[in-house]
């Protein structure tokens, strides 16, 4: 884990080009929190394109705040100071937007993509395209993603901006809104399993056995160990639009050993039915099934927004395992999640309070061996709080 404890970027290069080629009503377009984000247009044919460029320095420096495990923190350490140049191209008309945010960064995290970059690599953080009319958008790219709520404590989409490949479509009507996402995790990857390479796996002398469904041998099939398995995540939201008021349903699938599955990106049924339906486990129950592993999460939330206070609710909930009630015996865990937090905006700023907490293997990868038939449904509650301040004038 490391820790930053310097940074400051010089601008090169700000709006060079903005607006082009307007016609039409002359007036500002308005800005978005989020950067790429399309705006609906005053005139009826604006144009706007932007380029800029960012130089900026970094200095970091590492704090262990863990026990270091042989063979498990193969992270390279980050460089104590780097630079980082980045462009950004920014088009937007009526309806139609397209977004790239790169970079080129001396980090030593990974291997410079070419030589000629003196250490550098290339590094994508957005670049998308987004179709919008009054009430429907989609957009497509290798982008980061965002929960319903504004929290940084979401149950669903991880916080951080992390740029990945996906495809979103979104309807938001008078009363009714709903979002549907896909997402690409893994596919064709180069990276292989901790411990799957021929100098850790235990293959005792098995080298040349035959590889279920190949035909090959181990070395022949995964000659640097075995790759990770392709995987995809849908994420959906139905919701109402109630005034101040927004009420919805989340919920998320992971499948595995295939990046898109159509089925649970192109129809509107709530994933938790298309897993049950689709998701035959290799059984041949049903004809139309597939052998497939897919996980689904299911939830709730609710928010409200005014002029200068914003509070938000989740609630996720994986597996209840009803020990609680006399006579059900089970061999699963509570799996639970809870966020709760807001803003609100003063003359000098922002204060924001956040809190959320989890049973304990609500987030868990892996299962536990060795657990006999009963298990008593016991609350580990793992909770944190967050407290925001941000200072400046605030903008509604």
């Amino acid at each position: 884990m490391s820790r930053m404890f310097g940074a400051f970027g010089v601008l090169v290069a700000v709006l060079l080009l903005h607006p082009v080629g307007v016609v039409g009503a002359q007036e500002d377009v308005p800005e978005t929190e989020e950067r790429g984000a399309l705006m609906p247009f005053l005139g009826d044919t604006e144009d706007t394109l932007t380029l800029d460029f960012l130089f900026s320095l970094t200095g970091e420096r590492d704090y262990d705040r863990f026990v270091k495990q042989p063979g498990f923190n193969k992270e390279r350490p980050p460089n104590a100071v780097y630079d980082t140049l980045s462009a950004i191209l920014d088009y937007r008309s009526r309806y139609f937007s397209l977004f790239v945010d790169w970079g080129m960064i001396n980090d030593g995290r990974y291997d410079p993509t070419e030589p000629y970059m003196r250490g550098r690599y290339l590094y994508i953080n957005d670049a998308h395209v987004k179709v919008e009319g009054e009430s429907f958008s989609v957009k497509a790219g290798r982008s980061t993603q965002k929960d319903v709520v504004d929290t940084p404590y979401s149950l669903f989409v991880n916080s951080r901006p992390i740029p990945a490949l996906q495809l979103e479509t979104n309807y938001n009507g008078t009363y009714f809104f709903y979002s549907n996402r896909w997402v690409s995790l893994n596919r064709n990857s180069e990276l292989i399993y901790f411990g799957s390479d021929h100098e850790s796996f235990p293959l005792a002398g098995r080298e040349s056995d035959k590889v279920a469904g190949s035909g090959g041998s181990f070395e022949d099939v995964y000659p640097r160990g075995i790759p990770w398995a392709d995987r995809g995540s849908n994420f959906k939201v139905y919701g109402l639009n109630l005034g101040r008021w927004r009420f919805g349903i989340q919920e998320s699938a992971v499948y595995i050993n295939q990046s898109f599955n159509p089925e649970f990106f192109l129809s509107p049924m709530p994933l938790y039915f298309t897993q049950l339906v689709v998701d035959s486990g290799g059984d041949g129950a049903f004809p139309w099934g597939e052998e497939a592993n897919s996980k689904h999460i299911f939830g709730f939330f609710a928010d409200r927004t005014t002029e200068d206070t914003y509070i938000a609710g989740q609630f996720l909930f994986d597996d209840i395992n009803g020990g609680f009630i006399p006579g059900i015996e089970t061999e699963f865990q509570d799996r639970l999640a809870w966020s709760l937090g807001g803003h609100r905006d003063f003359e000098f700023g922002r204060i924001g309070l956040y809190y959320a907490g989890a049973t304990k293997y609500s987030f868990s990868a892996t299962s536990t061996t060795g657990i006999g038939s009963t298990v008593t449904s016991f609350l580990i509650v793992i909770g944190a709080s967050y407290v925001a301040l941000e200072l400046g004038q605030v903008f509604h």
